[in-house]
């Protein structure tokens, strides 16, 4: 008798043995699994950070004028040009002579994005503001609403006043070293709006911009 409890301990020992490792074998890959859905889930998350790192690396930079300043002036003129067409002789200069003074052209650009804020400094005048958000800044001369946003390799500026809207789309190069201002200007005033753009190219780049 002693013999057979002996035996019955054993195998019972055995089986408690078996039964742990076979638990533990199918534990096994529901903790691995459970690993890669963690992994996972981590590189998920850690991309649009270093997605939002170089989009905000690309999108910020002080960049210099490709090209002359009267050739750049010229290019706008013509712009203005087509848009008072079909304006009467004596609206038409006036109209003129004010697109010239909303519409200057400067030498340098300075862009940066920071997470949710937005800075601009076209030649002497600065315009930060948080992405999404309208703001009333001064702009030459006058006080109007500032709205700037950032998406893909762009950054979008728009200005509004009560005779007009400017937008101006800042679009970075893939490697970040030229930079195209693409201007569209709309008011009720205007038979058609003016369009025109400028290149840029980052300071200290010997990298030629060729001129539109």
């Amino acid at each position: 008798m002693r013999t057979t409890t002996t035996l019955s301990v054993a195998a019972l020992l055995a089986a408690a043995g078996v039964a742990g490792a076979r638990a533990q074998e199918q534990q096994q890959p529901e903790q691995q699994e459970q690993h890669a859905r963690a992994e996972t889930q981590q590189r998920a998350e850690e991309r649009p950070r270093a997605e939002a790192g170089d989009s905000e690396e690309l999108l910020t930079g002080r960049f210099e004028l490709a090209g002359s300043q009267e050739r750049a002036e010229a290019r706008v003129n013509e712009a203005i040009g087509r848009a008072v067409a079909d304006m009467g002789f004596i609206t038409r200069g006036v109209a003129a002579d004010r697109l010239r003074e909303k519409n200057p052209v400067r030498r340098t650009v300075e862009t940066e994005v920071q997470g949710e804020h937005i800075t601009i400094t076209y030649g002497d005048a600065t315009y930060e503001t948080r992405s999404g958000d309208w703001q009333t800044v001064t702009a030459t001369g006058e006080q109007v609403e500032l709205l700037q946003t950032a998406s893909g390799n762009s950054i979008f500026q728009t200005f509004r006043a009560p005779d007009g809207e400017k937008t101006t789309v800042y679009r970075f190069s893939p490697d970040g070293e030229r930079l195209t201002l693409d201007i569209t200007l709309t008011s009720p005033r205007l038979p058609e709006p003016l369009r025109y753009s400028l290149q840029y190219r980052r300071a200290g780049s010997e990298q030629p911009v060729a001129s539109r």
